[in-house]
């Protein structure tokens, strides 16, 4: 092989790899944000069916969003006093920004009047919004 060979070679390969490197990030970017929305998704049907499994005791159901994490919190007779965390999710990915929200569940798995119905979750481009029907209380994941 010659060094003229070789350098073509080289390049390439090069050439290759800077045309694949920008695919790559985006697909990766791409299952952060779906990732984070179906764990969402997740937590909200969970919210749920605790909030229909406590509803014998007149409890509520929240779902919290933050920047970093969301955490499920079921609020003794919906008056915000002695709220209990159930359940927390993993972290976060840093370059995956989700919508500060509060979505609350009564216990019929209804939203609360006045919740909101989708949070958002965007890196980048790339965007995801996770929905609650307000009539029939359906989670699903949507591209906006």
């Amino acid at each position: 092989m010659t060094v003229l060979e070789a350098t073509i070679a080289l390049a390439i390969v090069g050439l290759v790899l800077a045309l694949a490197f920008p695919l790559y990030t985006r697909a990766v970017r791409d299952r952060r944000v779906v990732r984070v929305a179906e764990d969402l998704a997740g937590l909200l049907r969970f919210a749920q069916q605790k909030a229909v499994a406590e509803s014998g005791s007149g409890s509520c159901v929240q779902l919290i969003t933050t920047p970093s994490r969301a955490e499920v919190r079921l609020i003794p007779q919906c008056t915000g006093v002695g709220e209990t965390l159930v359940r927390v999710s993993d972290p976060f990915p840093p370059d995956v920004a989700v919508e500060q929200q509060t979505v609350v569940f009564t216990g019929a798995g209804r939203l609360q009047q006045g919740s909101p119905t989708s949070i958002l979750v965007t890196s980048a481009d790339r965007t995801r919004r996770v929905e609650v029907h307000p009539v029939t209380g359906r989670v699903q994941i949507v591209s906006p």
